[in-house]
């Protein structure tokens, strides 16, 4: 009985299933489907159809509390409706400002009118317990939303030093007798 031939070099590496041809036809889904981001047809379309619905909304006096909080609960209804996750530029777009400007707002910086301000400060809450919810239950990148958290809702990495001193403190007197003891220059 003869053995059987082997080849020669690095062994072949065994075919990734999920990029396999075959596979992806099989199944129905894409390579970007298996790897590390979850995309799946459709999906772009219903985020451009979701910031579309926010775009073509009208302008609204956001100097009128009744207003704000009229689109702030539209925002939030349409992106329930549209299992879209909110996010501060969608609540900026349907405000029809920019993210900073709305950001400078809930800060209270610019905008005058203080209960314009609780309305957004209030929608700016739920959207922080939002982002923390989506962290806390694996329901989107966790560094993703770590970075939009430092970004738009003031977390920060902060590392505290507490400097304290363990030398016995010195009254005035014995600090002049030290002072004379120095050698002069």
């Amino acid at each position: 009985m003869m053995a059987e031939k082997r080849g020669r070099g690095r062994p072949r590496k065994p075919k990734n299933p999920f990029t396999d041809s075959k596979f992806i036809e099989a199944t129905g889904l894409g390579k970007k489907d298996m790897t590390d981001v979850t995309v799946y047809q459709g999906d772009n379309a219903q985020i451009m159809a979701h910031n579309l619905q926010l775009y073509s909304l009208s302008k609204i006096d956001t100097n009128d509390p009744e207003a704000v909080l009229k689109r702030t609960h539209l925002y939030f209804k349409k992106c329930a409706e549209n299992d879209m996750k909110p996010s501060v530029a969608g609540y900026a777009l349907a405000l029809k400002v920019d993210r900073a400007t709305l950001y400078k707002w809930v800060a209270g910086i610019t905008h005058k009118n203080p209960a314009v301000v609780e309305i957004l400060t209030d929608a700016y809450v739920l959207l922080n317990a939002q982002m923390e919810d989506y962290m806390l239950n694996n329901k989107a990148n966790t560094v993703g939303l770590i970075f939009l958290m430092k970004n738009n809702l003031g977390y920060r990495d902060q590392t505290e030093y507490v400097v304290q001193n363990n030398a016995p403190e010195k009254t005035a007197d014995e600090l002049i007798t030290a002072a004379k003891q120095l050698p002069d220059k």
